[in-house]
């Protein structure tokens, strides 16, 4: 896979020199003069860092795509403050990980059936997890097809990101796929932690339970998984060999594989789930569940009303997309 993906004008003038601005934005923000509530990595965490490059890398093998991921410790910064989210973001501007260590995922998860489970074992083992977990939920983020804008100016070229996995945004700054990308990246974070504690049998339970209820993207994992479910059906295929395709277009950019969910859901399908973000509003989640749900026609025309009736830019491709195919 290449390292950076280009997309604008001239992009063979600008290529060499678009991709030395990167990498020495990369190797300037490793500085911990950036991080300033940054904390010293221990042992373990450096070797956490490197059990996940090896894991992601296993991943992409039985993806058929070369082992390439290698990510340097001092990309990745452990940070005690409250001025970030409360778990990990990933950059793309400058491809840094950072992870909030200030509140512990038992606060913030607040469900009273994992917290039960998780006094069958070592409390302090099940934190530790949950670092790990997100530390390797962003860390696939940073392993995902990547492409930058080249905007030229006047007296300066510019390189902006642009496109994340699935999630891609246009010139007008309209964000798409954020829902469907964070999904794969969840559900492949849930694949790979499994198989690397599938010997542990308490450690398995919790986090099923974990990912299940308390994970903040398990929404849109429920509706991807309801995606997955229905193409398998439609076509007669194996749900590993959908979901295959899923996750691979995050490391791949491949996003072909996408016009199965118009040609099972029907006409303006695709632009439902490009809609779907991540906002904690449940009753837009249950909206999104319940077109993807629902084979009902009426009913998934009055959820698109609803969940476009304030994206009227959305709404308006929409319905032309929609009379396009009646035409047709």
């Amino acid at each position: 896979m290449e390292k950076y993906n280009f997309v604008g004008k001239n992009i063979d003038k600008h290529t060499e020199g678009a991709s030395r601005y990167l990498d020495n934005r990369k190797d300037g923000f490793m500085d911990t003069r950036h991080f300033p509530k940054e904390v010293e990595k221990t042992q373990n965490d450096i070797e956490d860092i490197n059990k996940i490059s090896g894991a992601i890398n296993s991943e992409l093998r039985e993806l058929d795509l070369p082992p390439d991921f290698a990510v340097d410790p001092k990309q990745i910064h452990f940070s005690n403050t409250k001025e970030m989210p409360p778990t990990g973001t990933y950059s793309p501007d400058n491809q840094q990980v950072e992870i909030n260590t200030s509140k512990s995922v038992l606060k913030l998860v607040g469900s009273a059936v994992y917290q039960s489970i998780v006094t069958l074992s070592n409390i302090n083992v099940h934190k530790k997890l949950s670092q790990f977990e997100v530390l390797l939920h962003e860390s696939v983020h940073a392993s995902s097809f990547h492409q930058y804008l080249i905007k030229e100016t006047s007296d300066i070229t510019l390189v902006d990101p642009s496109r994340i996995g699935y999630r891609f945004k246009t010139k007008d700054k309209i964000d798409y796929f954020k829902g469907l990308n964070e999904a794969v990246v969840q559900k492949t974070t849930q694949d790979i932690i499994f198989k690397l504690y599938k010997s542990n049998k308490i450690q398995k339970d919790i986090h099923k339970i974990f990912f299940s209820l308390a994970h903040s993207y398990a929404p849109e994992v429920i509706v991807l998984e309801k995606i997955i479910g229905k193409i398998s059906k439609e076509k007669k295929e194996d749900e590993k060999d959908v979901w295959k395709r899923f996750e691979k277009g995050q490391f791949t950019g491949e996003m072909m594989h996408l016009r199965d969910v118009e040609k099972v859901y029907g006409p303006g399908s695709l632009r439902i789930l490009a809609s779907m973000t991540t906002q904690k509003n449940p009753i837009k989640r249950l909206l999104y569940y319940t077109y993807f749900s629902t084979n009902k026609k009426s009913l998934k025309e009055s959820v698109v009303r609803i969940l476009l009736r304030k994206d009227k830019i959305t709404e308006e491709k929409y319905d032309q997309h929609i009379n396009k195919m009646e035409d047709k």
